[in-house]
């Protein structure tokens, strides 16, 4: 069975930001990217990029058939451990990285092109048990999509 259009963005999302390398022209190097499996996150080798879907909701007053005019969450956590050492305070160290991560979305805003849009993110504070010596933020992204109203797979 096909993926559906959210899935496929999903996915799109995940391979655009294992592209943030200094090598790429980006200030920072990713560790990893991932998406929440059974096994949870590994954090041995940090900075780490958690993708998450939000709240995806159908817009009545864009949809028209045959299409359905949706709205996606999608959240951005990116978790990091300063080094021994680090001269950089967490706030300069967690505003690069997540500079890092908005450049590298917003540069393909239409996810490509299984999205109409997707808008600049809000960024928002991360709660992290106070003994994990992790810096956290995450970023709140949001893209309007369609898809048809039979088939959830087939973009619209």
């Amino acid at each position: 069975m096909a993926d559906t259009v959210k899935e496929r963005i999903m996915k799109q999302i995940v391979a655009r930001l294992e592209t943030i390398s200094r090598a790429n022209g980006y200030a920072n190097d990713i560790a990893s990217v991932q998406r929440y499996t059974l096994g949870g996150l590994n954090l041995n080798t940090v900075p780490v990029l958690y993708v998450r879907e939000g709240d995806d909701t159908v817009n009545r007053e864009k949809s028209a058939r045959p299409a359905v005019a949706r709205q996606l969450e999608v959240y951005v956590t990116v978790l990091h451990r300063p080094e021994v050492g680090e001269t950089r305070s967490g706030d300069e160290i967690l505003g690069s990285l997540c500079s890092d991560v908005e450049r590298c979305l917003m540069a393909d805003p239409t996810r490509s092109r299984l999205a109409i849009w997707t808008h600049n993110p809000d960024w928002m504070e991360v709660a992290i048990e106070d003994d994990l010596p992790h810096l956290g933020k995450a970023l709140l992204f949001t893209i309007d999509y369609r898809h048809h109203f039979q088939s959830p797979e087939q973009a619209a």
